[in-house]
């Protein structure tokens, strides 16, 4: 599950340098053109303003999910605890009933 979680942040990453790199691209062009460069320059400013929000949002979101995945990685091994320990009873129960049959039989006998 954690190797899910390190493979979409991977991609992720990968996606955000791509990017990154577009808004680089645009924005330097749009810096060389002049009297455009006053039009231009907010809407540049507001891609790389959302551009931000996005990596901020995504990084919490990887966090997130890391920590839900060791959390749940800590409840299968409590869940595995309490199925050993179960299971241990069992075991003990089921050799006091035989060891009890054997007595039975060995007084009928």
């Amino acid at each position: 599950m954690l190797g899910i979680v390190t493979t979409f942040r991977n991609k992720v990453q990968a996606m955000l340098q791509t990017l990154s790199a577009m808004v680089s691209t645009i924005k330097a062009p749009c810096l060389k053109l002049g009297a455009l460069r006053t039009l231009m320059i907010p809407y540049v400013d507001f891609i790389t303003n959302q551009f931000a929000k996005i990596k901020q949002s995504i990084s919490h979101l990887v966090a997130y999910l890391i920590s839900q995945v060791l959390l749940i990685k800590v409840g299968l091994m409590l869940v595995l605890h309490k199925v050993g320990q179960l299971g241990q009873q069992l075991l003990i129960t089921v050799r006091q009933i035989l060891q009890r049959a054997y007595k039975a039989l060995k007084r009928e006998h």
